[in-house]
């Protein structure tokens, strides 16, 4: 199960709000935590922060991780004088996984409220998108933020085409059930959690076989974030994401249990499967049976940068979460796990080479 440690450091994470492109405020909770230990780590020219691990082995061996900091979020589109906030999504995304929620404008200066919108259920045909939503026909430009003010009156708050909105503070507190943890943006707080656990334990035992880079990344619900950067400018020839992975007993055959998942493909490339079998390997010494990760509408950082051509290896280590870009779920004993496999593969990653 879940540590109250590692769960205090998720629900931190969480609070955070960190929608593409303005994730500093969990760029900080992360700062904060590799200072409190003393792990060098420094901010490159795309914002990723790098925290570094001393290993034995040459610096052209290093194994980059790969943890993004953004979450699914929206930026206004426009405003209309009346102050009806139209909006795009930041990530792949369907309205119905969300509903109707308080939300937050980051603004210039503050934090404006808002109320994510789809209508009033009592109306008939002529309210269109109502209409269409009722029966399930849900997009993007249905929904409207009412926030109570006019047009005027947001621009003078600060508000206006490019601001980023995320689901409200009140929202963001995590939901105990017990065996299992739910609530928005465990995508990738949770593997962000597990990726900070595994370093404690290497600062506390054996360290890392190979110099490690810890690369936290924004921007990667995009699809193409700020890690092709980082990989482009970082020694190593391996790297690999710590990420969610998705769940569909039908599909994958996996479930939300306390075992992470190992990738062997995504729509973006295949992980590499001599790294992908060593990470099954550990995980069966570790008495875990992780899940075979083979996905579709799915993507990595780490499969990004190697279809970009910055990376000659890619694996990937999944959290398995039910309801992925909604509000998530997640095994308790998930993310202490994930840590434990990490740790065992840095400290012998002997046959990634």
């Amino acid at each position: 199960m879940i540590s109250p440690r590692s769960k205090q450091l998720l629900q931190r994470l969480v609070t955070a709000r960190g929608p593409c492109g303005e994730e500093d405020e969990v760029a900080e909770v992360c700062r904060t935590w590799l200072a409190e230990r003393g792990i060098p780590h420094y901010d490159d020219s795309a914002g990723n922060i790098i925290a570094t691990l001393a290993g034995a082995g040459p610096a052209d061996e290093a194994i980059r991780i790969f943890v993004h900091l953004d979450e699914i979020s929206f930026m206004i589109k426009r405003i209309l004088a009346d102050g009806t906030v139209k909006l795009t999504a930041l990530g792949s995304f369907s309205p119905a996984f969300l509903g109707q929620l308080p939300v937050e404008i980051l603004a210039d200066e503050s934090i404006v409220p808002g109320v994510l919108s789809l209508g009033s259920w009592h109306t008939g045909e002529e309210t269109h998108d109502v209409w269409h939503a009722k029966h399930g026909n849900y997009e993007l430009n249905q929904y409207e933020v009412i926030t109570g003010m006019d047009g005027e009156a947001l621009v003078a708050r600060g508000v206006r085409p490019g601001s980023r909105v995320v689901i409200a503070g009140q929202h963001r507190a995590l939901w105990d059930m017990g065996s299992l943890i739910a609530g928005f943006a465990l995508d990738n707080r949770a593997p962000i959690t597990a990726t900070l656990e595994a370093c404690d334990q290497l600062l506390q035992g054996d360290g890392p076989a190979v110099p490690v880079y810890i690369v936290f990344t924004r921007e990667e619900e995009l699809g193409f974030g700020t890690a092709g950067f980082a990989a482009g400018t970082l020694p190593g020839i391996l790297s690999l994401a710590v990420d969610v992975a998705p769940v569909s007993p039908d599909e994958y055959g996996n479930q939300v249990d306390a075992y992470p998942s190992i990738g062997y493909r995504d729509d973006y490339a295949v992980y590499s499967k001599d790294v992908a079998d060593l990470l099954v390997d550990h995980a069966l010494r570790l008495d875990m049976l992780p899940g075979i990760g083979i996905f579709e509408n799915y993507s990595s950082d780490a499969s990004a940068v190697k279809r970009l051509g910055k990376s000659a290896k890619a694996a990937l280590v999944g959290i398995p979460m039910e309801n992925t870009h909604g509000y998530e779920i997640i095994h308790a004993g998930a993310i202490e796990n994930t840590a434990r496999l990490l740790a065992s593969f840095l400290r012998e990653p002997s046959r990634h080479s």
